[in-house]
């Protein structure tokens, strides 16, 4: 008898690593589908201030923050975007940030800045984690590009190309300070 309940339990560890890894596979394809798609968008009128708090709202109820402290600084601007597409877009950098604060401990605020300047709406998703390096910056955005053994390196890259499918870029400065991403986005 006590044979047969260490099989079954064997048997449900085994069958619970199926399933973890038949949805880590599901998730994986499903972001390989979406990649390899040129973004359609469907672009209306957004309150920045509004986008930006509901992202928040998402990352508090779904990632452990630990001592990071979120920081919104915004000036009041209705953008030109696919609301549901640069959402995603932002909350890839956003994330990106908190897992290198969190995985180094190096750090402990994440400042998100919008602001209208020289025709364009910039968002500056800046934190006082770890540098950047330069070379790491020119791949960062590359399909595949992680330094996590549970990551796909495709979220960076669909939010880059996600900003520019909307005519806008991202600009990466590190110091050993700061790291600021920089999107640049048209007003219009």
């Amino acid at each position: 008898m006590y044979e047969l309940s260490s099989i079954n339990k064997r048997i449900r560890e085994i069958a619970d690593k199926i399933s973890t890894s038949t949805s880590r596979m599901r998730g994986i394809v499903s972001e390989l589908l979406l990649f390899s798609k040129t973004p359609v968008l469907n672009k209306r009128p957004v309150d920045f201030e509004s986008m930006i708090e509901e992202i928040i709202n998402v990352i508090k109820e779904g990632m452990d923050l630990g001592k990071i402290d979120l920081i919104v600084d915004s000036e009041k601007a209705t953008i030109y975007i696919d609301r549901t597409k640069m959402e995603r877009a932002l909350l890839s950098l956003i994330k990106y940030s908190i897992n290198r604060i969190n995985s180094t401990g190096k750090g402990d605020r994440i400042r998100i800045k919008g602001y209208g300047e020289k025709g364009l709406f910039r968002i500056d998703i800046s934190d006082n984690g770890p540098f950047i390096t330069r070379d790491m910056s020119l791949r960062i955005f590359e399909p595949f590009f992680s330094h996590s053994d549970r990551k796909t390196g495709l979220d960076l890259s669909m939010g880059y190309n996600i900003i520019k499918a909307h005519g806008g870029d991202i600009i990466i400065r590190s110091t050993g300070e700061e790291t600021v991403f920089s999107v640049e986005l048209p007003m219009y």
